[in-house]
């Protein structure tokens, strides 16, 4: 089961998005983008087959063999069926859903390694594996640093008409443990606007400090398809584009450290 009183629909899309659709060759590497492909291991045949930007429906039913033959020049990313139900009766243990994920990801690379290593590659390089570089800190030593609970309220500007719209993470022994658009209606739009009034206002609520930053939409969307962005978060915090309200956590010299430390 998946805790519900959080929007992880929305986590998921928020930290990673969908790449567009259309284009066949893999912006990362320059080289054309793995298959990923699900088949019966007694019948060796395709259940389902996927990549980015392209319809494979045309290959299920079909053997497994015969989509490596015709894919050649293609890495393939295989797993038997019988595996996928195991990876997924072992990540429906927890019931968040970010949890869920990461349990995937965790043991369809260690079946991987276990009998294909290339397939191990190439799926520990693509670009769903790539954590989101905010998420990958606070689980790295940023965890060592910052309270054991805490509110992150991210505001991003420069919408529609000078709007702004909000998200707020919650995090909680380490975990993430909840995420959505916050609730202001309680709230005048005149204390709406102020980042230090919103943020005292989710404090009273969820009984966590609350760090708020405000950056532009666009550079926001830019730091997310880098994995090491900080040096730019810097200097827009520096140049003041970015906004930290208040630096309760010393989050500043967080932001800081990673620019300058490969840490």
């Amino acid at each position: 089961m998946v805790d519900l009183s959080c929007d992880w629909k929305l986590f998921q899309n928020f930290f990673q998005p969908k790449s567009g659709t259309g284009v066949p060759v893999h912006a990362e590497r320059g080289t054309s983008k793995p298959i990923y492909v699900v088949f019966d291991g007694t019948e060796q045949v395709v259940l389902t087959a996927f990549t980015e930007g392209e319809d494979l429906s045309e290959w299920m039913g079909r053997p497994i063999q015969e989509l490596r033959s015709h894919w050649l020049a293609r890495d393939i990313v295989a797993f038997d069926r019988n595996e996928v139900d195991e990876m997924i009766q072992s990540a429906t243990s927890s019931t968040r859903f970010y949890d869920q994920i990461e349990e995937m990801r965790s043991r369809s690379r260690s079946v991987l390694r276990a009998g294909d290593s290339r397939a191990a590659f190439v799926l520990g390089n693509a670009r769903v594996n790539r954590k989101h570089f905010l998420l990958r800190s606070i689980e790295g030593w940023w965890s060592r640093v910052l309270p054991d609970q805490f509110g992150l309220l991210l505001r991003l500007t420069g919408h529609h008409a000078g709007e702004s719209q909000d998200f707020f993470l919650v995090v909680r022994r380490g975990k993430f443990d909840c995420f959505h658009e916050p609730d202001l209606s309680g709230m005048s739009l005149e204390r709406r606007r102020d980042c230090a009034q919103v943020a005292k206002f989710l404090e009273d609520r969820y009984l966590v400090k609350v760090q708020t930053v405000s950056v532009p939409s666009s550079e926001w969307k830019e730091w997310a398809r880098d994995a090491d962005p900080w040096e730019r978060v810097l200097q827009s915090v520096k140049s003041k584009r970015t906004r930290l309200y208040p630096d309760v956590m010393g989050v500043r010299s967080l932001i800081r450290l990673k620019a300058i430390l490969p840490v």
